[in-house]
């Protein structure tokens, strides 16, 4: 029985049909106020979005240098920052509150720290003496989980022995730790996914050393040569073609940065892709004039930055963008920039679509 098409059901169907329609059409109506009355006013605050399609600065945050035993340095996006003040690792937000104070629970002093490359973890190192026995605890903590975790002691090391440098592999979560003891060459020890600490090499103090992120290994410039190390491999020799090198830096991706020298200074940067095949595929980049390696840095998702002290300004050779800052450069990294000036820390935030980013949002 069709129902619906007798003469008594149609003008109340009619009736409900017309209520439906004019209630979709107040919807329709409230929504296109919302959007244009209201939301219009928040994009109002992201106008520096629209500026920042030409590579601008998004916005900056001032904080005032704390007293520190050391450097102090900011976390992968620029959340947080942390720095060594008697012994104790401090973090804190941009505005000022604390996000933990970290110190060794047996009596033992932080001496070096790092954050991680992809999150806003930090790992570091705290150097005891347990019944006269030397000693070096390597940790990490997470600070927005609030989480710390510590690796196996590292023992049976010789008095004076401290920590040079931590690297970490983002991929593979490798930490490397190069140790450094009075009189003697530094000797790299490698963390494994199972934490077990594994011999990797002996540097000599001034060698740099880079890890690999997609793969296990260590990138390092030896003497008249330019190797990757790993645990149980043979070495592997990449061609310089008997240039003056100083290895700059590994990217996500694996790309190897070399600087070409020339009386000490820097003239051009080389980026190596697929270096395990063959020579690889090679890029170069000119500099706008000779600059000294401390003022060459190479970014994780690949940027080139380059400071001028004579005119104050950070350029990205490989992105064509250039920032002026007012004082002494601290950090460059893919979406902000931090200089010191007059007691003062400054974080500038890049967004938009200028670069390789990813650029953030304001925090």
């Amino acid at each position: 029985m069709r129902i619906y098409c007798s003469r008594g059901v149609v003008p109340i169907y009619a009736r409900r049909v017309k209520w439906i329609v004019l209630s979709l059409l107040l919807q329709f109506l409230l929504l296109f106020i919302l959007e244009t009355a209201v939301l219009n006013q928040k994009t109002g605050r992201v106008t520096l979005s629209k500026h920042s399609e030409s590579g601008g600065l998004a916005k900056n945050t001032s904080i005032a240098v704390p007293e520190s035993d050391g450097e102090v340095s900011f976390s992968f996006k620029g959340s947080y920052f942390a720095y060594i003040k008697d012994g104790a690792l401090h973090i804190k937000g941009l505005d000022g509150k604390s996000k933990g104070t970290l110190s060794d629970s047996q009596g033992g002093r932080i001496s070096f720290f790092r954050w991680f490359p992809d999150r806003n973890m930090v790992i570091y190192s705290s150097e005891r003496s347990l019944k006269g026995n030397p000693s070096i605890q390597v940790s990490t903590f997470d600070v927005d989980a609030g989480v710390e975790r510590s690796y196996p002691p590292m023992e049976g090391i010789s008095r004076g022995t401290s920590v040079a440098d931590i690297r970490l592999s983002v991929l593979t979560r490798m930490a490397y730790v190069r140790l450094k003891s009075p009189g003697m060459v530094h000797r790299v020890y490698r963390y494994n996914i199972v934490d077990e600490l594994e011999y990797v090499a002996d540097l000599a103090p001034r060698v740099p050393m880079e890890p690999l992120n997609l793969r296990d290994g260590l990138v390092c410039q030896l003497p008249g040569e330019l190797a990757v190390i790993a645990p149980g491999e043979k070495k592997r020799v990449i061609a310089c073609e008997g240039k003056d090198i100083v290895l700059l830096g590994v990217d996500s991706e694996d790309r190897i940065y070399l600087g070409e020298l020339d009386k000490g200074k820097v003239l051009f940067v080389e980026r190596i892709s697929s270096w395990d095949k063959g020579s690889g595929e090679r890029e170069r980049y000119e500099l706008p004039k000779a600059a000294d390696v401390e003022n060459i840095g190479v970014t994780r998702e690949g940027g080139i930055w380059l400071f001028d002290p004579d005119s104050g300004s950070f350029s990205c050779l490989n992105e064509k963008r250039e920032y002026k800052i007012k004082g002494e450069p601290i950090q460059a990294a893919d979406t902000f920039l931090v200089y010191k000036h007059r007691g003062m820390l400054t974080v500038e935030f890049f967004t938009g679509d200028a670069g390789k980013g990813p650029w953030p949002e304001a925090l």
